[in-house]
């Protein structure tokens, strides 16, 4: 008797259920909104990709016709001298090894041990600064992008009909972040895949070495909008708000008023934003601005009429006035009077 031929009818319609129950998840999650932005996404970074290892390959093919010895001395030559670079690495790590296997007792027999390593550790950098050839920094910019690109691929069965909307690979993203009026969730890189990559144009300022990294800040930290939100109706997205967008995103300029929204230290923003990418850049421009307008709300005595601050809780200063109205504007006309 084959196993399986003969299966009892509750079984047979739980397992119809659940067959169905997975082709309509499937199709659920191939409708959402974010899950084709991400395929998008995926398809227009590997062309991009593909487009630079293309390049890549060509100019290391050169670089590598370019650097062929021109007779069998020199290629002699360069033989020698990998070789005797790979001595001197393989006596470096005896030396590595054996300072780290020293008795701690003898401390001035350590220190001369570690002096041993430093001078060799310079020779070594040395050396292989001098045989480095043009076409190794191409040939690691080709090992790079095969390991991008490899790494955007899914398995070949995800890539089957139908079967890509269940591929673990798409998924939402998210990052929890404080905020004046407690822990949320960031949801925005789900779409804008590259916030969580690094590829802010300010990447000094909220890229993942700086001071405010996707991670920790999200994208609602500075651009309001909710965060919890996957789709453009319940984003905050202009182009959603007639659909009844509860939080209204700051684009541009706009953005740079949430940054009082942490720094309330009354250092001047284009003071803090100087500081915090070591030096004075372009993007500061944005920061005086903010300041300007600042000194022009408080001079106007906007206050008197809008909620601002912390009476507004989590809300920026921006979002309790017009939208037409920025602090950038307000700078721009000193000459302005509440109505």
């Amino acid at each position: 008797m084959v196993i399986g031929t003969r299966l009892p009818p509750a079984l047979k319609v739980a397992l119809l259920v659940a067959l169905v129950g997975t082709i309509g998840l499937g199709l659920a999650q191939q409708a959402r909104p974010w899950h084709a932005a991400q395929r998008a996404d995926r398809a227009a970074l590997s062309a991009e990709i593909e487009t630079k290892l293309e390049a890549a390959r060509a100019r290391l093919q050169d670089a590598k016709a370019a650097e062929r010895p021109a007779n069998v001395d020199a290629a002699t030559q360069h033989i020698e001298e990998q070789a005797a670079l790979g001595r001197l690495e393989r006596k470096l790590e005896r030396l590595r090894r054996r300072a780290a296997d020293a008795a701690p007792g003898d401390e001035a027999a350590r220190r001369a041990q570690r002096r041993e390593v430093e001078a060799l550790e310079e020779l070594v950098d040395a050396r292989r600064a001098a045989l480095a050839l043009p076409s190794d920094a191409i040939a690691r910019e080709v090992d790079e992008l095969e390991q991008r690109l490899a790494a955007l691929q899914s398995a070949w069965f995800w890539q089957l009909p139908g079967l890509d909307a269940l591929d673990p690979s798409l998924a939402i993203q998210e990052a929890t972040i404080a905020t004046p009026s407690g822990p949320t969730v960031d949801r925005c890189a789900t779409c804008h895949l590259g916030a969580a990559r690094g590829e802010h144009p300010l990447a000094d300022l909220v890229g993942p070495q700086s001071p405010h990294p996707w991670e920790s800040f999200g994208c609602v930290s500075c651009h309001g909008g909710d965060g919890r939100a996957t789709d453009l109706a319940s984003s905050g997205h202009r182009v959603a708000a007639a659909a009844g967008a509860e939080l209204a995103l700051f684009e541009g300029p706009l953005a740079w008023s949430s940054c009082r929204t942490c720094h309330l230290d009354g250092e001047p923003m284009h003071t803090t934003v100087a500081r915090e990418q070591g030096a004075e850049v372009q993007s500061a421009k944005m920061p005086r601005a903010l300041d300007r307008g600042a000194h022009a709300v408080e001079a106007l005595g906007c206050a008197g009429c809008h909620e601002l601050g912390a009476a507004a809780g989590a809300r920026h200063a921006a979002a309790a006035m017009p939208a037409a109205i920025s602090l950038g504007d307000l700078a721009a006309r000193p000459g302005a009077r509440a109505s």
